[in-house]
């Protein structure tokens, strides 16, 4: 109750078409990420109240757009994950 917070949100990162940060008086806080999907082209935006923060999440995005284009990328990253191994070659 009187929660500011928005319900978890899933985005599949094959239906990511692009992204970019953006500064916006109209975003909470000022500092967010859109991101157009092709299943809504309008996109959505996701706010933080740092554009550091904002940066992590398009540099993991990146990540795992090269993943998921990669032979097996995000199934290698899983089990890398699960065993606590290094990631020597994707």
């Amino acid at each position: 109750q009187g929660s500011t917070h928005a319900p978890p949100l899933t985005v599949d990162v094959a239906d990511v078409a692009s992204y970019c940060l953006c500064r916006d008086p109209w975003i909470p806080f000022g500092s967010g990420l859109h991101l157009r999907l092709k299943s809504k082209p309008d996109g959505i935006y996701i706010a933080s109240e740092s554009m550091e923060e904002m940066q992590g999440w398009r540099d993991v995005l990146c990540l795992l757009q090269v993943l998921h284009k990669s032979n097996n990328g995000l199934q290698k990253l899983q089990s890398v994950l699960e065993s606590n191994n290094k990631l020597d070659i994707l």
